[in-house]
């Protein structure tokens, strides 16, 4: 795909599978108020059959032209909802543009602001849906979108676009695709590439790279199958110190199925709101520089982050993890700081910058966060850090929970960590440089092969007792149970960390059969851990299809609609809890 040589935004509410098209709205001379127009200037090579064809519901289609302008509309005259697909044939170049002349601001009707100089036609989009206009754009062709204007494509408040297998290039002057509704993704390659910056703000996104996470035929070395990418193109020398492409997540829903990283960026990414159920052959969230995740003081529920399956979760030379709920299920580190070319790059992108992110910018709400900005007197072995202020995180991993090339600073936030089972060389948290847990509540078990030990830290209490996977761990103060969890793999090592260790020969770990018995369970509260989060969601849905078995206190846990099984719809409830959808069960 080429480059995009103005930042790729997708607005409202968006199911996205390319890039962009031109199409506009205008209405003929028989009052029929078509739902989609193609707009191009006179010098576009536009034959209808030879290059392109387009069909509809009724199969009564024409391509009509009207000034510079291409109307796709149905012979039948009917109106209401248009379903029109367009097919970019194979071994054909389509380039679709407009001009100065489409820019409905300047030369639109005059009651819109306009001066009417064309009136009739101007759309400022170069593909443009009506309120209820469903479009697929598909075929083996090329297809090219050049938007002089505003948006290549833009669709209304009921609109789908839908794109797939053909190859679609976007060059736009504001936004390149701009949606209130739906649109679909299914790609060969990338899902969303743009080489400048990608916006997110709303909308619904369903995308799949290759066959999915778990597709044997990516090849890393030669092929790009990310999810949503913001990376130069594989023909261009690049520097990602000197490139901006960043992504920015501030809202939507995000279903991302792909072979290679789900989302990745060449440099900065920021999230501040959004859903995401992730399953990758890669990364799930990866910043060549910057990842920041959350806002200070922010509502967790704000950002549900459920990665199902990856080799990584959440990866960047400076991690700042400030709100929200993330669960992390992965083969090898579930968080990573780290330098070096990632093993699983692809042919677009380079190795990690760390740090940075936005020039001059600090974390969002004002934390502190990227190159430099560790928490105040975290010095490091490395620029690579990850600094945790807040929020809910679950990790399952098979390599180390944490992982930090540098720093590893736990200063807010509850954290259930799981590393590598006993008998590895992996642990919960590791770092190379000082591990500081200051303000935040830790629980995290795994391999005692590697055990980093906490530096001016809050106080903790360790175990090396193994325990197999079933038992029960207590965190007991003065006897009386405060923390306990079942646990979910061998285990030879246990740490635990809060606030309240203020004197440690108070505190005490101990590993036994015990059941959680009814009254330690809360409805939708699966793991136990006293806050109902998508991480308990993820477990419910797990046990729903057999992947996992729950004693009886998690089951009674799960089973939120008290039909006496755990099913799909258990999980659903637990997650429209965990993000204020429903406040009950």
């Amino acid at each position: 795909m080429k480059k995009f040589s103005k930042p790729l935004s997708v607005l409202l509410s968006v199911f996205l599978i390319f890039s962009a098209v031109p199409f506009c709205l205008a209405e003929d001379e028989s009052g029929f108020d078509p739902q989609i127009t193609l707009c191009k200037n006179s010098g576009a090579v536009i034959t209808g059959t030879e290059v392109m064809t387009a069909s509809c519901d009724s199969e009564l289609v024409t391509v009509e032209s009207a000034g510079d302008t291409v109307t796709v509309t149905a012979n039948d005259g009917a109106v209401g909802i248009a379903k029109v697909t367009v097919n970019a044939l194979e071994g054909f170049e389509n380039t679709l543009l407009d001009s100065e002349l489409n820019n409905a601001d300047l030369y639109g009707d005059t009651s819109d602001g306009g001066d009417g100089t064309n009136a009739a036609y101007a759309e400022s989009a170069v593909i443009k849906g009506k309120v209820s206009a469903n479009i697929t754009l598909t075929g083996k062709g090329v297809l090219n979108l050049n938007c002089a204007t505003k948006n290549a494509i833009k669709l209304g408040t009921s609109g789908v676009l839908t794109v797939e297998s053909l190859t679609l290039n976007i060059v736009s002057a504001n936004h390149g695709i701009s949606c209130d509704n739906i649109i679909n993704i299914n790609a060969g390659g990338d899902g969303i590439q743009s080489a400048q910056d990608i916006t997110i703000t709303d909308g619904s996104f369903d995308i799949t790279t290759g066959t999915g996470y778990d597709d044997e035929s990516f090849n890393s070395d030669t092929d790009s199958r990310k999810g949503i990418k913001a990376s130069f193109s594989s023909d261009e020398d690049s520097d990602t110190e000197d490139s901006t492409n960043s992504i920015t997540v501030s809202g939507g829903r995000f279903v991302l199925n792909t072979a290679d990283d789900s989302i990745h960026s060449d440099s900065y990414i920021c999230i501040t709101g959004g859903d995401f159920e992730i399953k990758t052959g890669d990364d799930g969230i990866h910043a060549d520089t910057t990842l920041d995740v959350g806002q200070n003081d922010a509502d967790n529920s704000l950002i549900n982050i459920n990665i199902l399956t990856c080799y990584e979760g959440l990866e960047a030379g400076t991690v700042n993890i400030y709100s929200g709920n993330i669960s992390v299920v992965s083969s090898d580190d579930g968080i990573n700081a780290a330098g070096g070319s990632d093993e699983n790059q692809g042919p677009a992108g380079g190795g990690f910058n760390p740090g940075g992110g936005r020039p001059g910018q600090g974390g969002p709400g004002g934390n502190p966060g990227g190159n430099g900005g560790s928490a105040p007197g975290q010095g490091g072995s490395s620029d690579y850090t990850i600094n945790i202020y807040g929020g809910e995180i679950f990790v399952n991993a098979e390599g180390d929970g944490l992982d930090s090339n540098g720093d590893l600073n736990l200063l807010g936030g509850s954290l259930v960590i799981w590393g590598m089972k006993a008998g590895g060389d992996n642990e919960p948290l590791d770092c190379d440089g000082t591990l500081t847990i200051d303000g935040a509540t830790v629980f995290g078990a795994g391999s005692s092969a590697m055990t980093t030990v906490p530096r001016n830290s809050q106080g903790y209490i360790t175990s090396r007792a193994s325990a197999a996977s079933g038992k029960t761990v207590n965190i007991l103060q003065n006897g009386e149970t405060v923390f306990k969890i079942k646990v979910v793999k061998n285990i030879n090592y246990v740490i635990y960390s809060s606030p309240d260790v203020t004197d440690a020969s108070e505190w005490s770990i101990v590993i036994d059969d015990s059941s959680l018995e009814d009254d330690d369970y809360a409805l939708g509260d699966v793991n136990l851990d006293g806050h109902i989060t998508s991480s308990d969601a993820l477990l419910a849905l797990q046990a729903s299809v057999g992947k996992i078995t729950l004693e009886s206190a998690r089951q009674n846990a799960a089973d939120v609609d008290k039909d006496g099984s755990i099913t799909a719809t258990d999980a659903l409830l637990i997650l429209q809890y965990s993000v204020g959808k429903i406040s009950s069960f």
